[in-house]
């Protein structure tokens, strides 16, 4: 019981960081204007 209990926190830990760093990528995506006006174009278009 005990190691699939660490092992499941662990799983969550590292989807925790994948999430984070998928924000991380979509914001300094944001801060780039050519990206930003594509994405802007995508949505209203």
């Amino acid at each position: 019981k005990l190691p699939t209990l660490s092992n499941f926190q662990r799983q969550s830990i590292s989807i925790r960081q994948l999430r984070n760093l998928n924000y991380r990528i979509y914001m300094n995506l944001m801060r780039i204007p050519i990206l930003n006006f594509f994405i802007i174009k995508k949505l209203f278009v």
